[in-house]
């Protein structure tokens, strides 16, 4: 849905915000996606995953939107339908979206 731009990591208690040296490479895309920017912007209608995985109990990322329309950013597992969306209607996805629903 949108580019990551930096992670926090929170372990024991503590916060370590940590720049990302390099964008995430797009793994998996929808049918209907098109994404330029070197991997930072998306267009279409569907949806991408970054590899960019969770690995503790809180995460932090950035994601900026650039138009107005229809949007949603958020989680997913890689057993995701890119090509069904709105995402977040099963037990692989958690997405916000543009009209305040989650």
């Amino acid at each position: 849905m949108a580019a990551v731009f930096t992670c926090s990591c929170c372990a024991a208690g503590g916060s370590d915000q940590k720049a990302m040296k390099e964008m995430p490479t797009v793994q998996l895309m929808g049918a209907d996606v098109v994404v330029v920017k070197s991997g930072r912007r998306i267009c279409g209608s569907g949806v991408c995953l970054a590899n960019a995985p969770l690995h503790q109990n809180k995460s932090y990322f950035e994601f900026k939107v650039q138009s107005t329309g229809v949007w949603g950013v958020g989680v997913a597992t890689q057993k995701v339908n890119l090509n069904h969306i709105p995402l977040g209607g099963d037990s692989h996805s958690l997405v916000l979206r543009h009209d305040g629903s989650v």
